[in-house]
């Protein structure tokens, strides 16, 4: 079986835990950004995907105290190269992407 076809048979279940995965994300950061005064906001979005196909994930905003937008943190997807999931950070100075590393096996 090639990568392509046993990444189709498994494909909903990378997509769900690349969902809990951001879910975890998020709720981590919103803690964080808390603690420090500010808050967070969080939208849907939709992501499309060879693979998977089309499907909602959140994003998140983080905002200051006078809901000026600091920085929003968009997924990109699940299906990358040697990552289980990016997600995209980009603010007014600059934008960085975060990848889901899995640990060797």
């Amino acid at each position: 079986m090639t990568f392509l076809e046993e990444a189709r048979e498994q494909s909903e279940q990378i997509k769900q835990t690349f969902l809990t995965r951001l879910d975890q994300l998020f709720a981590d950061i919103q803690i964080w950004v808390t603690e420090e005064g500010c808050h967070t906001e969080q939208n849907d979005i939709e992501i499309t995907e060879k693979i998977i196909g089309n499907y909602v994930a959140p994003s998140l905003s983080i905002l200051t105290p006078q809901q000026q937008k600091l920085v929003d943190i968009i997924p990109t997807g699940a299906f990358v190269i040697v990552a289980d999931g990016v997600v995209k950070i980009s603010g007014q100075m600059d934008q960085q992407i975060l990848a889901y590393l899995r640990p060797n096996e």
